[in-house]
């Protein structure tokens, strides 16, 4: 089962919690390179849990500044929608859930796009 635990201002995933951080300070080189380690090594990300071997914080993402909405749909049983939200002001959508580290799973972005 997927547990959603961002849909808030805050990143749950310690990357991203990291990236907001830096990029609060006015670091404007950080965002790009961050796009550049996903090109890089993949997306999603995949952080484990402090203290906890059977789960790991998954982080779905999306770049777009050319959108008002992005939505991960996940399909374990049946089609859910998780709403992404952007991270401050940039052009980078997420969305992370804490999922058990054996669950596989198919998934799809849906987006809409300003007019």
């Amino acid at each position: 089962m997927i547990g959603v635990i961002s849909y808030n201002r805050t990143p749950k995933s310690p990357r991203l919690h990291d990236l907001q951080q830096v990029l609060g300070t006015g670091d404007t080189e950080a965002l790009q390179s961050f796009w550049r380690e996903i090109t890089d090594q993949g997306a999603p990300i995949i952080e484990g849990i402090e203290g906890d071997e059977t789960h790991s914080l998954v982080t779905f993402l999306w770049q777009s500044s050319e959108i008002s909405s992005v939505a991960m749909i996940s399909i374990l049983t049946d089609p859910t929608t998780y709403p992404m939200t952007p991270l401050l002001d940039t052009d980078l959508w997420y969305m992370t859930c804490r999922v058990r580290n054996d669950v596989r799973t198919t998934y799809q972005l849906s987006l809409l796009h300003i007019s």
